[in-house]
């Protein structure tokens, strides 16, 4: 029981506080892509332990609305890939997910 309440806990990794590391557009009222890509490439490395993770992109547009889903993709072993991100709060904590390698 113990290793499937892990894997559970393992399968989403919280980025709190987007507000704090500029990813809103002053203007636009939107998330900046870029800094989410670096997040997304951050835990797909730190966290998920994939090595040479590359190219990853993320939608523009994306506002910072609870519960709001979108893709990014990455390079990773030669191949594009992709995982799922969810706006978790409208202060821009991002949810993602268990990348589809």
């Amino acid at each position: 029981m113990p290793i499937l309440i892990t894997a559970a806990i393992a399968a989403i990794v919280f980025i709190p506080g987007g507000w704090l590391i500029g990813w809103f557009g002053a203007e636009s009222g939107t998330m900046d892509s870029g800094a989410i890509a670096g997040e997304v490439q951050r835990v797909l490395t730190d966290d998920y332990g994939l090595a040479e993770v590359q190219d990853v992109t993320c939608p523009d547009e994306v506002r910072p609305e609870q519960g709001t889903t979108f893709q990014c993709t990455f390079s990773w072993d030669g191949t594009e890939q992709s995982v799922p991100v969810t706006v978790g709060s409208s202060d821009g904590q991002l949810l993602v997910g268990t990348p589809e390698v």
